[in-house]
């Protein structure tokens, strides 16, 4: 009893004769009112729960204690409501060379929710993330103008239509055989096979004065009297030749058969051609050259 008595008195005069107070040391920094001074120890501010931070009667500004569940860390009162110090804020998102999850951050990995910690789970329903968290393996991250945050929307490819090509006029040039000719041989055909007619043609000689009109062919010896050859017709004798026509004959057919003919070597003309445009329609990748990291987002524990 008596050595508490002196401790007190000796706190009390040392507090009076030293405008700050030293523990640990006898020199205080004159800019610190306490200071607490160690090699081997530390600081120890008062723990609490959530809730027995909260039923602090009237904290006052500047009231500092550290909360060991939920969202762990130190929390000052700044005179409205607790403030963690250094926290990062729910939802920040940021990339890791860490594969897994820490201190906070989960890992964008496609999970189920309900994996999380409580706390996590919590805060990723405030966050609007629905039953997986967003995958973010081989994505981007972009601010949309318009759509849902943390979804996982687009493709490293694309392929273009030819409505994306610019408009060119693709030119060739067809073969260089120059002025040429096609033969056209059209196939034999009968005549019609009606109709009844008469052939015309030169036949027969007859030698004049000759009895019964023999009939002097050519080369069969037989000439006339002066050695002239001249036909015999029915008003007397002529030295020109005369048509004979056959008797009239039945119906039939005449084989019709048209020359080959030539068409010109001359005469303007086109070919059609199609020029291809060598494309097969592959994917285009459109990801540029990356670095690969993991992305996490901020749960708390």
């Amino acid at each position: 009893m008596k050595k508490s008595i002196l401790f007190l008195v000796t706190v009390f005069w040392t507090s009076i004769g030293f405008t700050q107070t030293g523990i640990g040391t006898t020199t205080p920094n004159a800019s610190a009112k306490l200071d607490v001074t160690a090699t081997d120890k530390g600081f120890l501010t008062p723990r609490m729960t959530a809730a027995q931070r909260g039923n602090i009667p009237l904290p006052a500004a500047g009231l500092l204690v550290y909360q060991i569940d939920g969202t762990r860390g130190f929390y000052y009162y700044n005179g409205v409501a607790w403030i963690i110090i250094a926290a990062e804020p729910f939802g920040d998102v940021k990339s890791n060379f860490q594969s897994t999850d820490h201190n906070g951050w989960v890992r964008l990995d496609g999970r189920l929710k309900t994996l999380l910690t409580p706390t996590q789970q919590a805060q990723a329903d405030l966050l609007g993330i629905g039953t997986n968290l967003p995958n973010a393996t081989d994505s981007y991250l972009v601010q949309r103008s318009a759509g849902t945050s943390g979804v996982i929307s687009g493709s490293n490819t694309v392929t273009l239509a030819q409505t994306n090509l610019p408009n060119v006029n693709f030119t060739g040039t067809s073969g260089n055989a120059g002025s040429h000719t096609h033969t056209v041989d059209p196939l034999s055909f009968n005549s019609s096979g009606g109709g009844v007619h008469r052939h015309t043609y030169r036949d027969a000689y007859f030698a004049e004065g000759v009895s019964g009109g023999v009939n002097n062919l050519p080369g069969s010896g037989n000439t006339d009297n002066d050695n002239s050859l001249r036909w015999r017709t029915e008003s007397g004798v002529s030295n020109t030749p005369q048509d004979i026509s056959t008797e009239w004959s039945d119906a039939h057919t005449h084989v019709i058969d048209v020359p080959i003919t030539t068409s010109s070597s001359v005469g303007d003309h086109n070919h059609s051609l199609s020029v291809p445009s060598g494309g097969s329609a592959a994917p285009i990748t459109i990801a540029p050259r990356s670095l690969t990291v993991n992305m996490f987002i901020y749960l708390g524990l």
